[in-house]
């Protein structure tokens, strides 16, 4: 990847046109033997260096914007979970389920919280079953699964899980892998259902007994060309789920830690923001063909959602290189750093709260010349309205 500045251009589209190395991180249902395809990523390496500058036109030839409809039925403080379908925008911010068309118009919420059918506790997971047009909502704590019709929003049935989920995504021949948290309380890492919740299958982890923390890790989940790829944020693999359900290594991260998560052990106390704090861990991760994005963290920061302790690196497959980087500085249209959140159909996808764009711009107007559509939607954006979505694609 080059490293190298580039001189920024000034165009911007404001329509959305979407056209194991080891077994180390617990037993393996189906391990297949290490080959050369495994990636060795070792965050140490760059964690304290100087951040890298790279430039978005290295990664992507178009960037396209959706501004999400604003209005008292659909408020979204920020998202933490988004799905692009042929028709359809699907985003939540873990209470709520909201459906916008492919320009961002509101159309519904899907579900709401209360306890009758079809209703959901408002501490949701989402996934979306694109074959059947259907989308499951989660209900944390309760083990209950509603499933809704994409097309028109309403409820077809429900099923009930024993075990608590952190995360879940739809294999494309219809099965459910459902990712637990992990604790020491259940070493089913991945349970497998089919839609009626009946279990077909798991991937055990028994390492989990002998965890003694209060730290609860959570998986990174993701589709790329119909496998699932996920990863734990304290453990040191990034797997892949094929179609028959077995597992591989995609890439392991040798972070070198000297402590191990297992024995970790928290105590509130206000006067330390940081626990352990030479540990590194891997929040978020997501690839595609040609890189791996990773976003780190250093030391264990509980309760804190604060994007200054993330740090982005990124992977290059044919270099072997691992980049320390602020995120890709927006060199197509003058616009906002990029670091991509989720991987859609090949599509990188990121998002700015209004308030962030306008405070770019404030802060850059004097020394970067933006484009005529980029003040366009800053002269008309209300801090108050809800998130822009940006897409790049190759």
């Amino acid at each position: 990847m080059k490293k190298e500045k580039t001189k920024p251009g000034f165009y911007f589209i404001a329509l959305f046109i979407f056209t194991s190395l080891v077994a180390s991180c617990g037993q393996d249902k189906s391990m297949s033997k290490e080959d050369n395809g495994i990636h060795k990523v070792n965050p140490r390496n760059v964690i304290d260096k100087k951040s890298v500058d790279l430039y978005l036109s290295e990664l992507a030839t178009d960037i396209q914007y959706v501004r999400l409809e604003t209005n008292q039925s659909c408020f979204l403080k920020f998202i933490n979970w988004l799905d692009v379908t042929k028709d359809y925008i699907l985003v939540s911010d873990s209470k709520g389920l909201y459906q916008f068309d492919k320009i961002g118009r509101f159309i519904r919420e899907i579900g709401r919280i209360g306890n009758g059918p079809g209703e959901h506790n408002g501490r949701i997971r989402i996934a979306t079953d694109i074959p059947k047009n259907e989308v499951l909502i989660y209900s944390s704590g309760e083990g209950l699964v509603n499933i809704h019709d994409i097309a028109n929003g309403s409820y077809k049935r429900s099923f009930t899980v024993d075990f608590e989920v952190n995360n879940f995504a739809i294999m494309p021949m219809g099965e459910i892998a459902f990712f637990t948290w992990e604790t020491e309380f259940d070493t089913r890492e991945v349970v497998f259902t089919n839609n009626q919740g009946e279990i077909i299958d798991k991937i055990s982890n028994n390492l989990r007994t002998n965890m003694r923390g209060n730290v609860s890790g959570h998986a990174s989940v993701y589709l790329v060309n119909d496998n699932i790829y996920y990863m734990y944020n304290y453990r040191d693999t990034l797997y892949k789920i094929n179609n028959q359900l077995n597992r591989n290594s995609l890439a392991v991260f040798n972070s070198e830690n000297k402590d191990s998560h297992n024995d970790f052990l928290i105590f509130p106390n206000p006067e330390v923001d940081t626990y352990f704090p030479d540990f590194i861990s891997t929040p978020r991760v997501l690839h595609n063909d040609s890189f791996i994005f990773t976003t780190l963290q250093k030391g264990i920061v509980p309760g804190s959602t604060d994007e200054q302790h993330l740090i982005p690196a990124i992977y290059d497959k044919s270099s072997k290189e691992l980049t320390k980087t602020k995120g890709f500085v927006n060199n197509l249209d003058g616009g906002m750093v990029f670091w991509p959140r989720w991987i859609k159909g090949g599509i990188l996808i990121d998002y700015y709260q209004p308030y962030q764009i306008l405070d770019y711009y404030n802060e850059t107007k004097n020394n970067i010349e933006h484009s005529n559509s980029f003040l366009e939607i800053v002269n008309n954006l209300d801090e108050n309205d809800n998130p822009i979505l940006i897409f790049v694609s190759q």
